[in-house]
């Protein structure tokens, strides 16, 4: 039993594994210093517990907003650039508020910045189950999912201990450069996978709409012209037309037909 499990995740495709590490140095990274978030705000700047749990709600309600429409817009331009981008943004976004921690400044500074790291987050995950969702079959599904929660929970176990250490060592804020570091490595790392759907989804539908779907007379289709623009039909040309021997893609005036129903048939998927 343990060897056909085994065997299950070494049959993925290497792009989960890639994308799985890349979580687990993510995860590592974020959680190097984000753990103690709140224990700085309120032991060591003096401000309420109440008032971090504003912060946190707000941080993850703008998280939780941002995963609503990442997935959307990745569906149009694309998995690879938002998971990279996201994850490069975020780490600069790090950097930035660990010189904060390091200067002592503002909270609602660091409030400010820990929302638009949250936010961040929301575009990553998403976008990131959907490209593995891309390269999987159902039958492999379970396994993929399952690996991606296995990197992100060694990456939770392993940088809260990582983050404790060094802060005996260093500043805290010092350790948010070294988390920006990691969520670098993290994002080259998922650079190297290569697009799992590069075509938006209105372009994708509207390729798969044929005749099937907007039946066509098996006429001429400039006899058939002629009918819709209110001219006599050439009855004899029409009769003489042979029938489409298979469906086609539509063209002209149904090509037009045919995207809008695409853009309809794109907005009603889930």
């Amino acid at each position: 039993m343990r060897g056909s499990s085994w065997r299950t995740y070494t049959a993925l495709d290497r792009r989960v594994w890639i994308m799985s590490g890349a979580r687990a140095v993510n995860t590592m990274g974020l959680s190097l210093v984000m753990a103690f978030m709140g224990v700085h705000i309120v032991t060591d700047r003096g401000v309420s517990a109440a008032s971090w749990g504003v912060i946190a709600a707000i941080a993850n309600v703008l998280q939780s907003i941002a995963q609503g429409y990442a997935g959307e817009l990745s569906d149009r331009i694309g998995r690879s650039g938002l998971i990279t981008g996201s994850l490069a943004i975020r780490a600069a976004v790090l950097a930035l508020l660990g010189v904060l921690v390091w200067c002592a400044a503002p909270i609602w500074m660091l409030a400010i910045v820990i929302a638009v790291s949250a936010t961040l987050r929301g575009v990553f995950e998403p976008v990131a189950y959907a490209a593995v969702a891309d390269v999987v079959s159902p039958a492999e599904r379970i396994a993929a999912f399952g690996l991606q929660r296995m990197g992100t929970n060694l990456g939770w176990a392993l940088g809260p201990a990582l983050g404790g250490l060094l802060a005996k060592v260093m500043p805290y804020g010092a350790v948010f450069l070294i988390a920006a570091a990691v969520l670098l490595a993290a994002a080259y790392t998922t650079s190297k996978i290569a697009e799992t759907r590069p075509a938006g989804r209105f372009v994708e539908v509207a390729k798969t709409i044929t005749a099937d779907q907007f039946p066509r007379p098996a006429a001429d289709p400039s006899g058939g012209a002629r009918q819709r623009f209110g001219a006599p039909p050439d009855t004899a040309h029409d009769a003489a037309a042979p029938a489409d021997p298979e469906p086609r893609a539509t063209t002209g005036p149904e090509a037009k037909l045919s995207m809008a129903h695409a853009f309809r048939l794109a907005l009603r998927r889930p």
